[in-house]
């Protein structure tokens, strides 16, 4: 009987992970759209962590973090919120889009961001045409596993 009890339990939290897996999903997916609907610097100004660049006034765009309702977010991560929207920029000056940036997850064959034939441009916020974007989702299951979704995309004004 015991052997029966855990292998229900592991077969419902195998359930709830893909649950949680799937909200993960598509919440990211819909965050991701939502930016490249946008032109990208006005995408930038809208999803980054700077308040007081968005384009209808300081504090009034959704910022990089968002909830993904019901996950939990990491234990560590402060702002309580388990999505983030990253773009290419210095962690020192989140507020600038930049061909500079270190992170290897925004290096492309093309990482000419405003469309001037060179990539070593340290700041391209007014004048990009392409917007890598990461959507990320890092949660803690109700297992108690470390989880992560990250999409990857380019916007383009062309």
């Amino acid at each position: 009987m015991g052997a029966f009890l855990k292998s229900l339990l592991t077969s419902t939290e195998v359930q709830q992970d893909r649950q949680e897996q799937a909200v993960a999903i598509e919440t990211a997916r819909s965050v991701l759209d939502a930016v490249l609907d946008l032109p990208p610097a006005v995408a930038f100004a809208t999803y980054n962590s700077v308040p007081g660049d968005d384009p209808l006034g300081a504090g009034t765009a959704p910022g990089s973090d968002f909830l993904v309702w019901p996950l939990m977010p990491l234990e560590v991560d402060g702002d309580g919120q388990p999505g983030r929207v990253q773009f290419p920029s210095m962690r020192t000056n989140p507020g600038v889009l930049t061909e500079l940036a270190g992170e290897t997850d925004f290096r492309s064959p093309s990482r000419d961001l405003n469309g001037d034939g060179d990539a070593i441009d340290a700041d391209v916020t007014a004048d990009v045409i392409l917007l890598p974007v990461i959507v990320e989702v890092e949660w803690t299951t109700i297992s108690g596993k470390i989880q992560r979704v990250r999409l990857k995309s380019i916007g383009a004004s062309l």
